[in-house]
Parts: structure tokens; sequence; C-alpha cells
């Protein structure tokens, strides 16, 4: 796959960002080896440069950089005298709010990280997150109360719980309620009390399913700015964001890549389709970080005033369909979509800042080593490796696994993994090109054109993606394994099924009962203990489950089968409002691909 020379430009100008990452990087990790420098160090530098600028817009109140600081540092005088001391984990358990992003920084300022807990986590699954983490804390808000309420009835109150709310809420008997942005010192903590803290110690932690990924300060400090570089935003930009703040994308790109450069981050609590537009008109935004979910409930809006009455000339994001994505710009008068392909804990980050319709970025001549295309065999679900071990190269046009070349010596080739170090030792696949050499296995299928540009199939094994999250079945905690603990299942598979033009793939788990115990009643109180996102939409009732030679689930058959009940019988839908499930005919079946009923 050679360079074109309508290409040439598009690599001359990704390596030009390239270096200039790798100059930054290797600033900051010069910086760290001299005197110990962390994103409390770096935020207190971006400060220095920009103190009076507008920081952060939430709720018609705005701070100052110096402001965003001082509340930081409010923070971390509170938490010296709450006992927090730098090597804690603190779980944040919020809702957007600028405090959320006061408590990230005010944590780091004592050497202490912040784990991002996704908030619409309850029972087992929210357990799990918290446990997994090892905090030594949990901070939350006063809308999360009953989630933290029974946490504490189920699993005791061993740790120390903080809430934060309005003066006037009353905390639960079992926390301390918090107001660290008064009567607390605006003033810097002293810098003794992160000694020991470097570069790549976790700054911050994301939480969900499947697993925990660890942040560390470096790649807090380089991810965000290095997108902006790369999708062009600078100075004069205003950027709009609706997506929650566990989301690495909103904490990394949004809080930390403003911060870098000094632009004003407009947040807001939730994400409201009808509203977006008329925000980003009021709030002056000029990019809008996003979803593809995001963009396509406000592509479904009616037509209204701001559709294009706003000076909105970017949106950034990831997941975006391309028939959606043709609609946004179409219909919003978006100039530009700045696709990318990231994982949280991965190092195999696509761009595409070329306004490629439907690819997830490029893969440029000058880097085709770090970041390889393998076949892949899906039915043994392993790459595809050849006589000598290693593993094969997929053609332009065919499928196969994107893989990312690891490299700790180098800033832009970081993996650090998960918090559970068996799960960090799966996602490395070894003697891939040579032998011992070290690649990350992203787990997605892609397929590359001629031009380098490359475009999401799908994703490997047992993890889909719904409503703009990733639903794990096969990872602790599985939600397979929830489903069996209903009375009278015997046996569960759980996979994703595509629903007409719907973003992503619905949960559908197959399952083999006791005809004398199950009851449909118990299952759907049994899936009400996970997220609504990871709740199976259909289920399946079957004598057996069928088995490949190697004693696995054949779950690609039960895919192509789907939920279709002139097709399969005995199929269920799950319908939320009543939170029971009902069978499943022909008419509803047509209703529900054709997009009449909403899920």
């Amino acid at each position: 796959m050679g360079s074109c020379c309508h290409t040439l430009l598009r690599d001359l100008e990704f390596l030009k960002v390239v270096i200039g990452v790798k100059r930054r990087g290797d600033a900051l990790v010069a910086l760290d080896k001299r005197d110990g420098f962390t994103t409390a160090d770096w935020l207190e530098a971006c400060v220095g440069r920009s103190p009076d600028d507008e920081a952060l817009v939430f709720e018609g109140q705005s701070w100052s950089f110096k402001e965003l600081d001082e509340n930081a540092n409010r923070v971390a005088n509170w938490g010296v005298s709450a006992g927090l001391a730098a090597g804690d984990t603190v779980g944040l358990l919020m809702e957007n709010s600028a405090a959320f992003i006061f408590f990230v920084f005010g944590l780091s300022k004592l050497g202490a990280s912040a784990a991002l807990i996704n908030h619409n986590l309850t029972g087992g699954p929210f357990a799990h997150c918290v446990e997994q983490t090892g905090c030594k804390a949990l901070i939350f808000d006063t809308s999360l109360c009953a989630t933290i309420g029974a946490y504490v009835d189920s699993h005791g109150g061993g740790m120390r719980m903080f809430c934060y709310g309005s003066v006037d809420s009353d905390a639960p008997a079992f926390a301390l309620e918090i107001d660290p942005f008064r009567g607390h010192a605006a003033s810097s903590v002293p810098r003794e009390l992160r000694a020991g803290s470097t570069r790549l110690n976790a700054s911050l932690g994301t939480t969900g399913l499947p697993k925990a990924a660890r942040i560390h300060h470096l790649k807090a400090m380089l991810a965000g700015v290095t997108m902006y570089d790369f999708h062009r935003v600078g100075k004069g930009d205003r950027v709009y964001l609706t997506l929650p703040l566990y989301h690495s994308s909103a904490m990394l790109i949004g809080v930390f890549g403003c911060a870098a450069l000094g632009l004003p981050l407009l947040l807001r609590r939730r994400f409201s389709a009808s509203q977006f537009f008329s925000d980003c008109a009021r709030l002056r935004a000029t990019v809008v970080l996003y979803i593809g979910e995001i963009c396509r409930y406000l592509c479904a809006t009616p037509p209204g005033p701001h559709d294009r009455a706003h000076s909105v000339r970017a949106a950034i994001g990831n997941g975006l369909r391309p028939d959606v994505w043709e609609q946004l710009v179409e219909r919003f008068g978006i100039g530009y979509v700045g696709e990318f392909y990231a994982s949280t804990e991965g190092n195999a980050n696509l761009i595409n800042n070329q306004n490629r319709r439907g690819a997830i970025g490029f893969i440029s001549p000058l880097i085709k080593r770090k970041y390889p295309i393998v076949r892949f065999d899906v039915e043994r679900e392993r790459v595809v490796r050849d006589a000598a071990g290693r593993c094969v190269e997929a053609a332009a046009g065919e499928v196969g696994e994107l893989l990312g070349l690891i490299d700790n010596a180098d800033v832009t080739r970081r993996f650090d993994g998960y918090t559970d170090r068996a799960a960090t030792e799966k996602k490395i696949l070894r003697d891939v090109a040579a032998e011992g050499d070290l690649y990350f296995s992203t787990g997605d299928l892609v397929r590359q054109d001629v031009e380098g540009f490359v475009y999401f199939v799908d994703r490997i094994g047992d993890t889909f993606r719904w409503k703009g999250e990733n639903v794990s079945t096969a990872e602790c905690p599985k939600v397979a394994e929830i489903l069996s603990a209903a009375p009278g299942v015997s046996e569960s598979t759980v996979y994703g099924v595509s629903v007409g033009s719907l973003e992503g793939r619905a949960g559908m788990a197959a399952l083999v009962v006791e005809a004398a115990s199950f009851r449909f009643e118990a299952l759907a109180q049994t899936v009400a203990s996970l997220p609504r996102y990871a709740r199976p939409l259909f289920v399946r009732l079957l004598p057996a489950l069928e088995l490949t030679a190697t004693f696995k689930i054949r779950k690609g058959k039960l895919v192509e089968q789907g939920f279709d009940p002139a097709v399969v019988s005995d199929v269920w839908l799950y319908e939320e409002a009543a939170g029971a499930y009902r069978p499943l005919d022909v008419e509803m079946h047509r209703r529900l691909v054709s997009g009449q009923v909403k899920l």
C-alpha cells in the first residue's frame, strides 16, 4: 500500500502533528524526571498562561482558569482535612457539574487518583466497579444517594463516604456531608503532599462494564491537546460538551484538552436533543463533542429554528454511522466532522481529519508498522498466523483485527492496561511481525481501502455497543452469569443483534430453562439490576445451546438468526415501561425494525 499523490499532503500533515506530540511528550517526561510533574503541576502551568480567560461555563455560571484552579485547591485543602493522601483512589459518582471537574483536579493536587464511576450502574455491576478500583473513599452527589444506599445495605459501610450536594440537603446516615468550596483555602497545597507521584502514576480511572482502565498523568496531559491538534481546534474555539464526564473522551478531550489550549468548556448536566443547538447558539459554541448515538438523536428531532442558526463549525467524536453523518452535515450545516477511533486504555488510535465519510481514521504508510491490520479467524476467535508463527497482514478491502505496537519507551506507544493484570495480559499479542514484539489487541475488526482509510466492521467476541456504551457478556461481571442467577435458568448466552437502522447492537439472550421453575417475571426482576443499556431486550428460549468443537457456544449462528419470529420461535421482548417480557410477534418485529417503536 503505497502513498498516492493525493494522500501525500494528508500524510505530511499527519507526520507534523505526530512530531509535535512526540516533542510535547518528551518535554513533559523531562520535567517529570527533573522535579516531578503530574496533572496538578500541568494544570497550574495551563492556568498561568491564561488565568483570566473563561475556562468553564455551567448552568448560567462562568469560571476563569484562575477560579477553576482555586476551586481545585479548595478540594485539595478539604482532602487534607479529611485524611485523603497521595496514592489513594477516590471514587467519583456524580452527574455532570462544575464540581465534578474541581474534584478531579483537586484530588490530583493531593497525588490521589479519581475513579470515574458510571452513575448509571446499580447493584452488582456498581459494586464490582467499586471493588476493582480499590477505592479508599467515595464522593457522590445527592442525586446518587439511592445507589450508594443500596450498596451500603448489601456491602456494609466500611468505606468512607462523602456526600456533596446543595446546602439544604441532608447527608444520608452512612455519609458525611461536604462542601469543599466553603470554608477551605483557595491557596495551593504543598507539593510535598504528592511527593513521589510521577507522570506514570494513575491520574484517573474509568470504570464500568467490563473493566476498569487506568489513565496515567502523561496520557491525561497529552490526549486532549493531541486530539485537538489533529482536528485543528485552537484559540477562538468554544467547546460544547453533553457527554457524561465519566466517559474518557469527555474528560480527556473535553476537560483536559480545553485546559491545555486555554479554551472555554461549555458543560451541560445531561444531553438534550431538543435543546442541543439552541444551547450552542446561546453559548456561541464552535465545536461539539459527540458519540454516534447523540447524532442519531439530533437528526431524529423535528426541524427547529436553530438547525442552522448557530456557530458550530466542527463536530468531533466517534461511532458516527455514514448515513447519520450525511444527515448531520446536510441538515445542521456542520462543515467538518472529525471522527476518531480510540479506547481509554489502548494505543491503537486513529484519526479521520479529512472529512472522509464513514471512515474512523487512516493509517499513513509512514506508521504502517505501528498499526497493522491482520487476518482474523472469527469462528476460532484468534488471529491467523503463517507457518513461521507470524500474523498475516490483511489485504486492502479485507476484514482484519486492528493492532497497536507497544513500546513503553515511546510516549505515544505506551500500554498501561487495566487495574486487573490478567485482563491486561489478555490484550497483549506477541510475536506479531517479529519474535519478541508486543502489540495491543483492539478486539475490533476493521477494513482498509487502497488510500489507507479505515472503516469499522464489528467487535470481536462478546462485547458489543448499545446506547453509546460497551456491553460485556463474557467478562466479569458477566451479563450471562447474572441472567443465570434467575430461577429456572440453567444455561445462558448473550450477544448483540442489529435492529433496523439503529446505532450499535441490542442485547439478546438465548436461554435454556427448566419449565417447572422458570418465570419471565423473575427474569425481568433479575435484569433490572443491570444498567439499562446492558439489559437484554430480546430473549429466545432454546432446548439446548449449540457448541463448537472446542465447547464454545456457537454465537455466530444465533446472531445471524436474530429475533425475527418468522424465522425463529419463542422470542420475547423486554418492555421497559412495564418492566416485563412479552412474546414478540411478527407485527411488533416489523414495527421495531421500521423504527415505528423506539427502543
